[in-house]
């Protein structure tokens, strides 16, 4: 099954989001080399050495234990609105990206490039853009970040379309700029791997 979703269309409804239907991927015609898939039960190695060896960059510093990794897994699978994708580029696995919704408003968290091989080639460019698209065609809401000062990707941030809105003592809280962002068309395709394998 396959679903478009445009801005303007009314926002889904994912009350009662179960782990069974988490299992889809994001694709879209203006950039068909990246495919966003929602992360399963196999990508918790990638995402936890991704996070240590970049846990510099966030606000929880400390190394990740495999133990502590399902935990924070199992966790978020009972979060319905929390999605976190697996940035892929054919085989290959770049890096991964998530959003949540945090009160009034989308927060995009662990933006990490994993695969150094595919710095300076977009991919997380255009993986910011469809996670965007994704959050406004749920529910159109601001999208929002929290990015250490320290960071060095606060930069880029700033050149795909991320403002700031108040600097606090260690982080910058930076908002999605809506009356510039163009979001592109997504296609929602169901993944075939079940959680747990």
């Amino acid at each position: 099954m396959e679903l478009q979703r445009k801005l303007g269309q009314p926002p889904v409804k994912q009350t009662g989001i179960s782990s069974m239907n988490r299992l889809f991927s994001l694709i879209s015609d203006e950039y068909p080399s990246v495919i966003l898939g929602a992360i399963q039960w196999g990508d918790q190695e990638n995402l936890r050495n991704w996070k240590n060896d970049n846990r510099h960059s966030f606000f929880y510093q400390e190394l990740i234990t495999p133990a502590a990794q399902q935990k924070w897994f199992e966790a978020y699978l009972r979060r319905n609105e929390d999605f976190m994708f697996l940035i892929r580029s054919g085989s290959e696995n770049i890096g991964c990206i998530g959003f949540r919704l945090c009160e009034m408003h989308w927060d995009v968290y662990n933006v990490i490039l994993g695969n150094t091989a595919f710095s300076g080639r977009g991919y997380m460019r255009q993986a910011i853009r469809m996670i965007c698209s994704y959050a406004i065609s749920l529910q159109s809401l601001p999208i929002t970040a929290k990015v250490l000062i320290t960071n060095s990707a606060l930069q880029w941030y700033y050149r795909n379309g991320f403002r700031e809105r108040a600097v606090q003592a260690n982080y910058v809280d930076i908002e999605l700029y809506a009356a510039s962002f163009t979001p592109c068309i997504l296609k929602e395709v169901a993944q075939n791997e079940t959680v747990g394998e």
